[in-house]
């Protein structure tokens, strides 16, 4: 259960996608985006929460224990408003046309992979 992207764009920008639900924090995923002028990270370090303990000649951080811990809020998110938008009929907030734009990408990443094996 690991998978790791990586693609180029035209204007020599680069994103690195990663996750796993077999490292060390169970279930983990990160994204690097690097640009001509520097880069963006997003949860390189997981976590459950941003305590962290300090003692001496150690710091100390909660980690996810699951699949479910790291991704339940987002869970009961989607689920809410994915609900509000069916039930009380308020408007999707993202585009159906952004969402076949997003599935082509992953079906052309996915079939890329498949000619680099």
């Amino acid at each position: 259960d690991n998978a790791i992207g990586m693609m180029e764009f035209h204007d020599d920008r680069m994103v690195s996608l990663f996750a796993s639900r077999t490292m060390a924090a169970d279930a983990e995923d990160s994204t690097e985006i690097i640009g001509t002028k520097g880069k963006l990270v997003v949860n390189m370090m997981p976590r459950v929460n941003h305590v962290h303990v300090y003692q001496t000649g150690v710091v100390l951080q909660e980690m996810p224990q699951n699949y479910w811990e790291r991704f339940q809020d987002a869970f009961v998110t989607q689920a809410n408003r994915f609900a509000e938008t069916v039930l009380d009929d308020k408007p999707s907030r993202i585009e159906l046309e952004s969402a076949v734009e997003v599935a082509k990408i992953g079906v052309a990443l996915q079939e890329r992979g498949k000619d680099l094996v």
